[in-house]
């Protein structure tokens, strides 16, 4: 089991105990590279590598980094030290730096120092001229951490000179001279991974040992590697792991970065920031289980980011991870780590949870006085340094002075606060041969119709951000009426308010309660069922029960009886209805129905969204004819649980080049030959059949006289076949429209809701009974064919899962309007939804429908 962690236990207990007091760590995960020279090439090298200032005082350090100069990425961590003079690391007659990193990146970091030394025209060849080299054999590191630290080493020092200078040693320094600690000769420096107040002991690698048990025989406890993993992510430390290779402006480390430092050219924005989360693991025994690369979900089950490391932080009581949040963002809540089949809720941090501790910068000269301050600053709580923000370049830390830092300096993650998912799908290099030419484009391969995390991010960027069909205007024929529908799982509701169509979030804007649950009619207040709150047709907040004395126009709601009003005072203060009206969404109406699109977010930097005509184009020209806004739903139906991915469904409508196929049927009334490119501009697909064929079908054009406006028309005779994007297709007979809107359940699952439309006019023409036989006659010819849609798009879903499928080539002649269709839908993905497809080369919306 992942959560048996017999050490879990002991691990908690040592980083409690230095946070209280003081422990011992070996930090053998660090490397150690020296380099000198007798002049200024050294700190030359440095500066040429590394982002940070390189110290010029010895015994000075810094926290730097390498950064490849092509593409920006974090290729390497350092702690450097200007160790000029300071026995026993290095000569007092050369200029020597001490770079502390990752050991695991040892030789990686080496050959990246020489090769940089190259670049620059530094000799390496002549140790006189330039030396680096690695000392990660020869030395080891001690840490002692805690409050109690300085007191601990004053103890343990063999010469009042040696106390002298741990007494007096500055934060972030190294003593100027050897320290003989139990007997051991080491360098000293003021720092501590943990971030809890205490030393480095750098010392001969066969003298740590010793050392060590000497250490640990005084009576200091030991801790590990998990503890130091514990304390330094409550501080927001990072290690190499944590940086995963990422871009300089996506680490977190502007704070280490020089004003001179000229960094690469960038190719595009950040992809991910840096992040801290607070962890929910559940249940018990997981606190320690989440290892790296665990995805971040959104409340979409969408991939927003992942994690580099955690571990179960004492003083927050509370699992904590580093790791990355993918750019742009749109959400910081309802956010889960995925480990092992288990979702853990997670909270992204702005600062974080446990401050950085360290005693007063003053040397004290005697044990009392060194006791004193020791108590003093163990009841300190020193702040922690502010979030970084790359786009404010603040550098700022901590104005309360400090003592600690770690190793790699107490780096601080940034914390952006904008989130949101950014996934493969969502770049344009994901629909390379997609975005080719139509004769040369291959489909979409499988996962764009069976990946749950392309199906969140679909309901995000499609759903959620283009007009989608709701209805017919026949749903609001009367002011008062009022219907709810969703998109992508957003309630939401419809009204005519004396004959403004409007439309808004179904909530109230009291404690949240669905407003609107089946359509209604009459209505001049919409009431809450559960606090009945009233809200009027155009938004306003109109009434709130027993909260004052105002009774909302037209509304029937029982109020307060008035023997228990004069024992309440309804007087409120602070509150205004004014600003707590309902949330509005945009609603527009076209050809009989019905479109709605949800409020965009505040971004004056987005581009413009495309209104409503403009996403239909010249599709209202071509449907100049059709008596559209008269007519009138006449028979309606829905399909659930249907086993296909939405597309596929609305590819299936957008091809004729299945038809001899699957509808052997259809094609006596609308054959294959008899089909016309009807492509404008706007984001629809448009063909035709023409002209139609009385092929003895329920919807020959002889079965019922044309609307009204298509006599004398080529379109009395024939077909116009529409799929307004995303998800309602039409086909436009002489005598009736065939409308389908399609509502995406899941990555597999879709439902459909069927209509037949007629002009009034139909019902007197044919007569009562005879009309209602055709309307009927018109629903069994469409169910069997939407049938027949149905078996073979399950199966097409059924083929996609298969491993190897990528996507296949497009049929030249005739699944251009597929071709279209995917286009549109990665234009949404990566954000550019607000592109209008043209028209075909010489396409008039004008002009007559003929054969090709």
């Amino acid at each position: 089991r992942f959560d048996a962690h017999e050490w879990a236990e002991a691990a908690a207990r040592e980083a409690r105990t230095v946070r209280a007091g003081v422990g011992v760590a070996a930090a053998t995960g660090f490397s150690k590279l020296l380099v000198s020279s007798d002049d200024g090439a050294a700190r030359a090298l440095l500066l040429d590598a590394t982002t940070n200032v390189v110290p010029t005082t010895p015994g000075a350090c810094r926290l730097t980094y390498a950064v490849a100069p092509k593409r920006g990425h974090v290729v390497a961590e350092f702690t450097v030290a200007n160790l000029t003079g300071c026995e026993p690391l290095a000569d007092r007659d050369r200029n020597t730096f001490y770079l502390v990193g990752s050991r695991d990146y040892a030789a990686h970091d080496l050959e990246w120092l020489e090769a940089r030394a190259r670049a620059a025209g530094l000799d390496t060849r002549n140790d006189d001229a330039l030396a680096i080299r690695d000392a990660s054999d020869d030395l080891e590191i001690l840490l002692i951490a805690g409050p109690d630290a300085k007191r601990t080493l004053l103890d343990l020092v063999d010469t009042p000179e040696d106390a002298a200078l741990v007494d007096s040693l500055g934060f972030l320094k190294f003593a100027p001279s050897p320290v003989a600690v139990a007997g051991a000769p080491c360098a000293v420096a003021r720092v501590s991974f943990t971030g809890e107040a205490g030393y480095e002991l750098h010392l001969p690698a066969d003298r740590a040992a010793p050392l060590l048990e000497t250490i640990l025989a005084a009576g200091v406890p030991p801790f590990g590697a998990h503890a130091t993993n514990s304390m330094r992510l409550e501080k927001g430390f990072k290690v190499k792991a944590d940086l995963d290779f990422a871009r300089f402006d996506e680490a977190g480390i502007d704070a280490f970065v020089r004003k001179s430092w000229t960094p690469p050219t960038l190719d595009g924005p950040p992809a991910r920031r840096a992040a801290l989360f607070r962890l929910d693991t559940v249940e018990p025994g997981f606190e320690w289980s989440v290892p790296s690369d665990c995805p971040v979900l959104d409340a979409d089950a969408a991939v927003v980011g992942f994690v580099t490391t955690s571990a179960f932080g004492t003083e927050a009581e509370a699992t904590l991870a580093a790791g990355y949040l993918y750019e742009p963002r749109a959400a910081t809540t309802g956010l889960v780590v995925e480990c092992f089949g288990m979702r853990f809720p997670c909270t992204l941090l702005e600062s974080p949870p446990a401050p950085v501790r360290g005693l007063d910068r003053k040397p004290s000269s005697s044990s009392s006085e060194r006791d004193a301050a020791r108590t003093a600053a163990a009841a300190a709580k020193v702040p922690a340094p502010k979030a970084i923000s790359l786009a404010g370049q603040q550098r700022s830390m901590s104005t309360t002075s400090s003592e600690v830092t770690p190793v790699l300096e107490p780096q601080q993650l940034g914390f952006p606060q904008q989130v949101s998912p950014i996934s493969p799908w969502m770049r344009d290099e994901y629909f390379e041969t997609s975005r080719r030419s139509f004769e040369e484009a291959h489909c979409f391969g499988g996962a764009m119709y069976t990946d749950d995390r392309i199906h969140a991010d679909e309901r995000q960027a499609i759903f959620r951000r283009e007009w989608i069909c709701v209805g017919h205007v026949s749903d609001l024929a009367k002011p008062g009426d009022v219907f709810p529908f969703e998109i992508a799982g957003a309630p939401l509701f419809a009204a005519n308010d004396k004959g403004k169509l409007r439309a808004y979030h179904n909530v109230c804007r009291h404690r949240g309660a669905k407003l609107v649950d089946k359509p209604q009619s009459g209505r001049a207040v919409v009431t809450c069922p559960y606090h009945r709150w009233g809200y009027a047709l155009d938004g306003r907040l109109v009434g709130t029960p027993c909260w004052d004395e105002a009774v909302p126009a037209g509304s029937t709601d029982p109020q307060l009886p008035k023997r228990l009003r004069d024992k309440f005072d309804l007087v409120s203060s602070n509150f205004d209805r004014a600003h707590y009206g309902l949330f509005p969404c945009e609603l527009e109406a076209w050809g009989g129905m019905l479109f709605a699109r949800l409020a965009p977010p505040a971004d004056p930097a987005a581009p413009p969204r495309p209104s409503l005509a403009d996403h239909l184009g010249d599709l209202v020209l071509q449907l100049r004819n059709y008596p559209l806004d008269q007519t009138v739903v006449a028979r309606e139906v829905t399909v659930d649980n249907i086993q296909a991915n939405w597309k596929i469904l609305a590819e299936n409508f957008s091809e004729y080049y299945h038809l001899p196929a699957v509808h052997p049927e259809l094609c006596t009334v609308s054959g294959v030959d008899e089909h016309v490119r009807t492509q404008g501009k706007g984001k629809y697909l448009g063909f035709a059949t023409s002209p139609l064929t009385n092929g003895g079908t329920f919807v020959d054009p002889n079965v019922a006289p044309p609307m009204p406006g298509l006599e004398g028309t080529p379109d009395a005779f024939a077909a116009r076949h529409i799929l307004i994007y995303p998800n309602v297709f039409m086909s436009f007979y002489p005598h009736h429209v065939f409308r389908v809107i399609i509502e995406p359940i899941s990555a597999g699952v879709s439902r459909e809701r069927a209509h037949v439309v007629v002009h009034p006019s139909f019902f007197d023409t044919l007569g009562p009974q005879a009309a209602q036989q055709t309307l009927d006659n018109f629903l069994a010819f469409h169910t069997k064919v939407n049938t027949e849609d149905f078996t073979i798009c399950e199966a097409v879903q059924r083929g996609v899962q298969a491993a190897p499928y990528a996507g296949g080539r497009l049929s030249f002649r005739f699944e251009e309007t597929i071709h279209r269709y995917q286009n549109l839908v990665a234009d949404s993905l990566v954000g550019a939804g607000h592109r209008i497809p043209d028209a075909d080369d010489g396409f008039n919306p004008l002009a007559d429908l003929s054969p090709l």
